[in-house]
């Protein structure tokens, strides 16, 4: 008997290496391929600010985001250096050891082979292919949320709270998660609950006061980044009436990549209707399993409204919660399937169902890998940026300056350490031109322009030309170009070396 159960635990262990082991190689293959968006340069500038200036309380830059995800990647940038792919490795880091956590689960409570579906639908689910690799805070927020999950299904109600706490201090999103943890709290104890609630408070309160004291501190000087986030979002409000179809269109648009296509949610869809109807052969809604994966699946049915009647950008990685629920479910269905007193043909279709949900995931991974997903990442649209700006770098003269629109917090982190350019914000193609008439006729102007934004450089130089400036073009990579501004329409750069 110990002998088998040091055996099931071996082999749970191994799978759980396994996991972490795939989804981090995955993640690392990706690091590198493209540069950071505008969101990714920004927080890893911050990251970087944190590290190497006197700045603790973040008073020169203020932040909209709480600081524990801005933490991670000055760890990261401290070990690997500053770079593209150290800002994503917390995320890496974050995804594998989420997909560890939703294997080791799976085999604890359900049994090894659990395990082995819980680890493959992680590891060929396209939304965590697809932000694994990238800078910005929704990962390390699942990471957090799916743990406090789980330790409240384990009754650890300490710990339960205390990785909620670090989940809402990583994004204030997180609030949104509170219901899902402390619901599932009281289905479980519901005679005992206000004791697990004060437990659950307890271990909260451990990370939550002092990150929030640390917070307090600030407010001498600046702004608390509870309330810049909102201010910064919009604000949230509810939306029209009139806009809940076109919303909900547009999310319905979305929802396949939660399973890479529809056949996915076809086959998920079965499996969970193939699972409940094997439960309503039983007596009644008694096991706590079953109450628990049917909150589960309430909850996020209600994540999905909240982002419908509220100014919520729809955006696929605002997604990314549901995909750990959705695992645990399934893995839950298989379960309840595989018993002796499921027919034969009930377990064939459920089987069935499950190849349709790994088919649908495993057939997006190219469009994934392509970053083709509905507003989804497009990193790929600024490929040869950081090359384009090495250029600059090189041959532009100190005083140059920068114009920056489209690409503006891009500048933040890959002109970290630079003093020689002037960088000047612009609004429109009027106030570009407006600004640059103001200028000295004898300092170099330059700009950075993307292939995607083709009409828009187009507009600009028909302004240029109106006022007798022109767009000449320095130096172009895959998708960016680099121009210089200037009185004649030569063909080569005036300030600038032509390649």
């Amino acid at each position: 008997m110990l002998k088998s159960l040091s055996h099931h635990r071996f082999v749970a262990w191994v799978l759980i290496a396994v996991s972490i082991s795939l989804q981090c190689g995955l993640g690392l293959w990706n690091a590198n391929r493209f540069p950071l968006s505008g969101d990714e340069a920004l927080y890893a500038f911050w990251g970087r600010h944190w590290l190497e200036h006197q700045d603790p309380l973040f008073l020169a830059h203020w932040i909209d985001k709480p600081p524990l995800y801005l933490w991670g990647q000055t760890l990261s940038f401290a070990i690997w250096g500053a770079t593209q792919a150290a800002a994503r490795y917390v995320n890496i880091v974050a995804t594998s050891l989420l997909t560890g956590l939703l294997c080791g689960y799976a085999c604890r409570s359900w049994g090894i082979w659990a395990g082995v579906v819980a680890m493959g639908l992680a590891t060929l689910n396209p939304l965590f292919r697809a932000y694994a690799p990238t800078g910005l805070t929704d990962p390390l927020l699942i990471l957090w949320s799916t743990l406090s999950l789980l330790l409240a299904w384990k009754r650890r109600y300490g710990g339960s709270g205390l990785a909620l706490a670090l989940a809402l201090f990583t994004k204030q999103i997180a609030v949104l998660h509170i219901p899902l943890v402390l619901g599932a709290i009281y289905l479980d104890q519901p005679q005992a609950w206000r004791t697990a609630l004060r437990q659950w408070g307890t271990g909260f309160l451990v990370v939550a006061l002092p990150l929030q004291v640390w917070d307090m501190l600030r407010w001498f000087q600046a702004p608390s980044f509870w309330v810049l986030g909102f201010e910064h979002y919009a604000p949230l409000r509810w939306v029209s009436v009139t806009q809940w179809i076109p919303r909900s269109q547009a999310w319905a648009l979305l929802l396949p990549s939660v399973w890479g296509s529809w056949l996915g949610w076809l086959g998920w869809a079965g499996l969970m209707a193939l699972a409940y109807g094997q439960v309503r052969k039983r007596i009644a809604w008694v096991d706590r399993e079953e109450r628990q994966i049917l909150w589960l699946l309430v909850w996020s049915g209600g994540y999905l409204l909240v982002h419908l009647v509220m100014t919520f950008n729809v955006w696929t990685r605002y997604l990314l919660p549901l995909v750990p629920n959705a695992i645990l479910a399934t893995v839950w269905a298989m379960k309840t399937l595989w018993t002796r007193e499921t027919k034969s043909w009930i377990l064939g279709s459920g089987l069935l169902a499950l190849l349709a949900l790994c088919l649908g995931s495993g057939l997006a991974l190219p469009q994934v890998q392509a970053q083709r997903l509905l507003e989804g990442p497009r990193n790929r649209e600024l490929a040869g940026m950081p090359d384009a700006l090495t250029y600059v770098l090189t041959h532009a003269p100190t005083g140059t300056v920068l114009f920056q629109h489209e690409l503006s917090w891009h500048y933040l982190f890959y002109l970290f350490d630079d003093t020689s350019l002037t960088r000047i914000w612009y609004e429109n193609p009027e106030s570009l031109v407006a600004t640059i008439q103001s200028l000295p006729a004898d300092v170099p102007k330059i700009q950075l322009r993307l292939a995607r934004d083709a009409h828009v450089t187009e507009q600009i130089s028909h302004q240029l030309v109106a006022v007798s400036l022109y767009h000449v073009r320095c130096f172009q990579t895959q998708k960016v170009t680099v121009y210089e501004i200037q009185p004649v329409p030569t063909e080569t750069c005036r300030s600038l070396e032509s390649p």
